[in-house]
């Protein structure tokens, strides 16, 4: 029996399923990808055949005063990783999610999930973990499937995307259900195959860490020279010790109406001698923008905009100082217009004025987000002649300077950064010729940066490629 779409349908919106494949939802989302694994050159076998799947814990074992601790920001979805184990106390950990040695966790909520933050849990401290309730874990029951592969399978872009498919719950809180896992057919290769498979990831991910190793030995290199050029002399971490933490200061050296010991701590105080000690003259940097203004949302919020004019907030700067736009955020056009001051122009600096990531800071680059606006809790400062932008950026960016950015945070419920702090920040102004040789060099650093860290990417995703071709009849 053949079926026939309408010529006046588009194909790419349309697709039919048998009444034999329906799995208990009828949300066309759930359809719209099929599982991968079906076109496997192995024999499919039920997931759950081969492991226990969010096992309860009910084995004796000797008790702990703490035990491990792996909260769902401590893996890494750069490398399906555990980049840090913490500890519980053991009478705190009823209600989380254990595991045991060689389990695999796997985030159940979007976006974790879809980024792929999953990870073997190795080197425990304790004979059990905890973790977020948000994990699902899998544990070895037939021992002819290790977790390894499974790892390499769940880390499959394609197969992420057929299990989003099947995510439930409301928009903000949706889950790959237990339910998912527990109807999941998984090719079972060879164990020569598996091992093949395991060792190609595993390669590809160490390749992609020694690649981020040197491109952050790149980017720490940026402040000693920048700070080099500019005749400062970053002043000494001190420990944390009690000893450091005790300090006095004449009265006649407090200034700007601040009386909070925190604003006159040592750490403070070296860093703004250092940066007064430069061999260029400090200038205000109301001195040297030609706007410094922070933007603005209508009121009543614009949550359910879907088009209109971008809104860049502080989770639009990544990293690396781009302005990265992943969840868009939108002003009616009509707004936009009436706030002309603070649309976006090319080489406009972002600072973030407000909120947990306060000081951070990027720059209006592509031509896409040139003519958009700003939101409330950013400053958009633009630069008269006298003043490279990239040169301010960099500096910016310095532990150094984001130290006496830190210092500067007032206020009592959001703490953050006004304007009127913002214009009294102290900048090192070199020469145009010198501050132009120094964001060029800088740049070149980050171009490097940029390309060690984009063919580290390029390596896992050849690898995932490689395996799917492995397993995968429609690959071939």
């Amino acid at each position: 029996m053949s079926l026939q779409i309408s010529s006046k349908v588009d194909k790419n919106k349309v697709f039919l399923v048998w009444q034999s494949e329906l799995r208990g939802r009828l949300d066309s989302a759930s359809y719209s990808v099929k599982n991968i694994f079906t076109g496997s050159l192995f024999p499919l076998q039920r997931l759950k055949t081969h492991f226990i799947i969010n096992p309860q814990q009910k084995e004796k074992t000797v008790p702990f005063d703490t035990y491990a601790f792996i909260p769902m920001e401590n893996v890494s979805e750069e490398d399906a990783s555990i980049a840090k184990i913490g500890t519980i106390q053991g009478s705190d950990s009823r209600g989380y999610t254990t595991f045991l040695e060689r389990d695999l966790i796997c985030a159940k909520i979007t976006p974790c999930m879809e980024n792929g933050k999953m990870a073997i849990v190795k080197d425990l401290p304790s004979q059990i973990g905890f973790g977020s309730t948000e994990f699902h874990v899998f544990r070895e029951k037939t021992h002819k499937v290790s977790v390894e592969f499974l790892r390499s399978l769940f880390l499959l872009r394609s197969f992420r995307d057929y299990a989003k498919c099947n995510f439930t719950g409301s928009a903000g809180q949706q889950r790959v259900p237990t339910e998912f896992f527990d109807k999941l057919e998984i090719p079972i290769p060879p164990p020569k195959i598996q091992s093949k498979i395991v060792t190609q990831i595993d390669a590809a991910y160490e390749a992609k860490k020694k690649k981020e190793s040197e491109a952050q030995q790149l980017l720490d290199s940026i402040e000693s020279y920048l700070l080099s050029e500019l005749g400062i002399r970053p002043p000494k971490q001190e420990e944390n010790s009690l000893v450091n933490r005790m300090f006095t200061r004449h009265f006649r050296e407090m200034s700007g109406g601040r009386l909070d010991p925190f604003y006159y701590k040592n750490t403070f105080e070296e860093a703004k001698k250092s940066l007064e000690k430069g061999r260029y003259p400090l200038m205000l940097l109301k001195d040297l923008a030609s706007l410094i203004e922070s933007g603005s949302r209508p009121s009543g919020g614009v949550a359910t905009l879907t088009d209109g004019v971008l809104s860049f907030g502080g989770e639009h700067i990544n990293n690396q100082c781009e302005i990265e736009v992943k969840t868009p955020k939108y002003i009616p056009y009509d707004f936009h217009k009436a706030n002309l001051s603070t649309e976006t122009k090319e080489n406009d600096v972002l600072l973030v004025k407000d909120g947990a990531t306060t000081g951070k800071i990027g720059i209006v680059e592509n031509q896409e987000h040139v003519g958009q606006n700003i939101n409330e809790h950013v400053f958009l400062l633009r630069f008269a002649h006298s003043m490279n932008p990239y040169y301010f950026l960099n500096l910016a960016t310095t532990h150094l300077y984001q130290i006496l950015i830190q210092r500067v945070i007032a206020g009592a419920t959001v703490m953050g950064l006004t304007k009127d702090i913002v214009k009294a920040f102290q900048i090192p102004l070199p020469p145009i010729d010198k501050q132009n040789e120094i964001a060029d060099n800088i740049s070149g650093i980050r171009n490097q940066v940029r390309t060690l860290q984009e063919q580290a990417k390029e390596e896992v995703e050849q690898a995932k490629k490689e395996v799917e071709v492995m397993i995968l009849r429609d690959s071939q």
